[in-house]
């Protein structure tokens, strides 16, 4: 039988994905030697009737009465192969879908042995059908071994005609593996489409985004422009209101002149009132010591 009832399993309908009733490993002949939980998975170490040892990883606590039916025949499968004997295994239950590794000790089919050339195990999936895919050693070529399992005969075959004729199992695998690449570049051309896609959206709306900042910038601009306008004028008027003859007459200042005491005072930042009325002089530009107390004052708060 080996394998193939397990696929035989999966024909009658055996259910593989957890259930609503939850059953106990106990009541179905398998003696729990630890259970702990790590980072979110159940372990359990169990023991079945004829004496092997393995471990159950799960995303529940409990497995279903599906996952025990599951894993009833990969046990009886995997310790009834005749090529190999089993150093450990190791089967995971996890959305819906059964992972098995398998370690052997020995593995050995028509006087070869086979074990030095799986470093890593036997891998198998369960879902729906058994796949195997793991990685074969040989030589220098590191081969991905995978397929659908049929019987042990077939695959421990398949893998020792991989392990004698490495060159040949690689060409034979050629239209499998153009067919893959064809897969992943297809699958990568859809990909970088729709990121083109999300790209060009994310484009379209930073332009639009960009647009109104350049709108607001331009109103805060045109605001400012305004403002300093208005602030001119209301300093114009300061210094003309407060510049006044004897007789009340409003006297306005010079706009350069101005300009120049503010040019001085920033420049010079210490410089005294009375250096800034001779630096004017010397540039030919009037202004009085009360003048220039009065742009001091409306420009730069100081007051004498």
């Amino acid at each position: 039988m080996k394998f193939r009832a397990l696929l035989l399993a999966v024909a009658l309908g055996l259910p593989v994905v957890p259930a609503l009733h939850a059953v106990s490993l106990e009541d179905n002949g398998y003696e729990v030697l630890d259970t702990r939980q790590e980072e979110g998975t159940y372990r359990f170490d169990v023991e079945d009737t004829d004496g092997n040892e393995f471990e159950i990883r799960s995303d529940q606590e409990e497995l279903s009465e599906g996952q025990i039916n599951t894993l009833d025949v990969v046990r009886r499968v995997v310790y009834d192969l005749d090529t190999l004997e089993v150093e450990s295994m190791r089967v995971l239950f996890e959305a819906g879908r059964v992972d098995i590794l398998v370690v052997p000790s020995e593995f050995e089919y028509q006087g070869q042995d086979l074990l030095p050339y799986i470093p890593s195990g036997l891998q198998f999936s369960f879902d729906a059908v058994l796949n195997y895919d793991f990685r074969l050693l040989v030589d220098e070529y590191f081969m991905r071994f995978r397929g659908q399992y049929v019987d042990e005969e077939q695959f421990v075959g398949r893998l020792a005609d991989a392990v004698n004729d490495p060159v040949g199992f690689l060409e034979s695998r050629r239209p499998e593996l153009i067919a893959q690449r064809v897969d992943e570049l297809e699958e990568w051309a859809e990909d970088s489409e729709q990121r083109r896609a999300e790209l060009r959206e994310e484009l379209d709306d930073a332009q639009v985004e960009l647009e109104q900042t350049r709108e607001e910038l331009a109103e805060t601009e045109d605001r400012l422009t305004q403002t300093r306008a208005e602030l001119e004028e209301v300093r114009s008027g300061v210094l003309a209101f407060n510049n006044r003859t004897f007789f009340g007459r409003v006297r306005p200042l010079e706009p350069q002149t101005v300009d120049r005491i503010v040019e001085l005072r920033e420049e010079h930042p210490d410089i005294e009132q009375s250096e800034i009325r001779d630096r004017l002089s010397e540039e030919g530009l009037e202004a009085s010591g009360n003048e220039v107390s009065i742009v001091l004052a409306v420009y730069f708060n100081e007051f004498e």
